[in-house]
């Protein structure tokens, strides 16, 4: 791993140790507020992380809560993006239950670091499988003005380099196009109440972690696009996905059995909505210049 020796978003050098997860040391840049582990997975390493087992867990087993969630975040892209049949591309596309719902209303691409999610993602859509594709976030080109909107649904917080990636995607939006996006959010009270316990808080899988000040960073400050539209939610979840990171933060309370008592039969399916400060969504608009 890479050690990390200033910030990935304003190459401040002021970082903040936090505290240590996994081995992993948590650190925050004292000048934007981006917070970021400082040592940093090769792609090979993060490769092995999202393989076949990755997205085969309750998280992506459950349709209805997939369902719910998706049609949250369908909603936001119809309110900002009109036309007819808009072209949209999701980066970060796992298994495509995102492209699934929306490619009636929108002409839908996307790709994936991971080959076992982009085959998913085909075999659930063969009327496109030939805009499904596998690439990792740093090497994936487009070309200019190509798409009226990018999504990003709970990827950025995975990217060793979210400034590098995004300025990419942004990239390749048409003047005026769209980047949708949904991430943890930092500046929160449960992020703030939990640290190192904090759902989110999961290195080396999630890498960065946002605040609206960092984010306002990165995209107004940094990408030179405008944020929006910006709000913090909750989210739709499994419940035993809900159990098992709830157990993370109070194993004497969460026993293996409970969790292990939603993963089967019709509990499996059960979906429930955690409210409060946990997600924030935002649209950013590229300039029209």
């Amino acid at each position: 791993m890479a050690e990390l020796m200033c910030c990935r978003l304003c190459q401040g050098t002021q970082l903040n140790m936090l505290f240590s997860v996994k081995g992993c040391r948590i650190v925050r840049c004292g000048t934007c507020d981006f917070t970021q582990v400082a040592e940093v997975p090769r792609e090979e390493d993060l490769k092995k992380i999202y393989g076949d087992v990755y997205f085969h867990s309750s998280k992506y087993g459950d349709r209805s809560s997939q369902r719910w969630e998706n049609e949250m975040r369908l909603s936001l892209v119809r309110r900002f993006l009109k036309g007819s049949r808009p072209k949209i591309l999701e980066a970060g596309c796992g298994t495509g239950d995102f492209i699934s719902h929306a490619k009636g209303e929108y002409e839908m691409s996307g790709f994936d670091l991971s080959e076992a999610a982009v085959e998913i993602a085909r075999r659930n859509n063969r009327d496109i499988s030939q805009r499904l594709w596998t690439a990792g976030m740093d090497e994936q080109e487009l070309a200019p003005s190509s798409y009226d909107a990018v999504c990003l649904w709970d990827v950025i917080e995975h990217l060793p380099d979210p400034l590098s990636v995004c300025r990419k995607l942004i990239y390749g939006l048409k003047p005026d196009g769209y980047l949708f996006l949904s991430t943890p959010i930092t500046d929160t009270w449960p992020a703030r109440l939990l640290g190192t316990y904090w759902p989110f808080m999961t290195p080396p899988e999630h890498l960065g972690f946002f605040s609206r000040k960092s984010l306002r960073q990165l995209f107004e400050v940094l990408l030179g696009a405008s944020i929006t539209f910006n709000s913090v939610r909750g989210k739709w979840v499994n419940i035993s996905f809900a159990l098992y990171k709830a157990r993370r933060v109070l194993p004497s309370c969460v026993p293996d059995r409970l969790v292990s008592f939603f993963q089967t039969g019709v509990l499996s399916k059960c979906s429930v909505y955690i409210p409060g400060q946990g997600i924030c969504y935002i649209a950013v608009k590229k300039s029209g210049g």
